[in-house]
């Protein structure tokens, strides 16, 4: 994604996750998540703070897409995050996220349908993708949507990735892969 960065519903996923986080780690004000990401106790929470935190919780982010989450935060550029501008991403966010969420979940039946339908069984599905054995990246993963379900449209292959590959690792391996795309008996 080099040269032409993040969407923005990719962007909204990020956040997404991080209020998640931030909510199942039990922190209830957004004044506590700004005091949690202070890391030099001045009171303030810098950018280059709060892209520390990135490097942690979103660990498969470039520095170029982590900048690009903390520009969406520092919204007035002056490298001092508020709570108010906390406040505003994570609920710009918190919308956007479910919208999006609700598009994956779309489109994954769409695939897992066409993925059913398949006569391969699905461990040798998932390995025939794997260009890495065990792991499929994310262009073996573009590859298999594409060929059991030419219909979906490359952003929406990229939101999938996006949500299933929830530890940001850059790679699914069977389990993940089976949570996501697979039916449930």
């Amino acid at each position: 994604q080099g040269g032409l960065g993040m969407s923005e519903d990719h962007i909204h996923i990020v956040v997404g996750r991080l209020l998640q986080r931030f909510r199942v780690a039990g922190f209830q004000t957004l004044e506590q998540v700004a005091a949690h990401c202070d890391r030099d106790n001045d009171g303030k929470l810098s950018s280059a703070e709060f892209e520390q935190l990135l490097v942690v919780e979103a660990p498969n982010l470039s520095q170029f897409e982590r900048r690009q989450v903390v520009a969406k935060f520092d919204k007035d550029k002056n490298g001092v995050i508020t709570v108010a501008e906390l406040k505003a991403a994570f609920e710009a966010s918190e919308k956007v996220h479910g919208d999006t969420l609700t598009q994956a979940q779309d489109a994954y039946a769409r695939v897992r349908d066409a993925i059913a339908k398949t006569q391969q069984s699905h461990a040798r599905l998932f390995a025939n993708f794997c260009k890495t054995p065990g792991l499929m990246l994310r262009r073996d993963f573009e590859q298999l949507v594409h060929s059991v379900a030419p219909e979906v449209s490359g952003p929406t292959i990229a939101l999938l990735w996006h949500f299933a590959d929830k530890n940001v690792d850059g790679a699914l391996d069977f389990q993940e892969f089976s949570k996501h795309f697979l039916r449930r008996a």
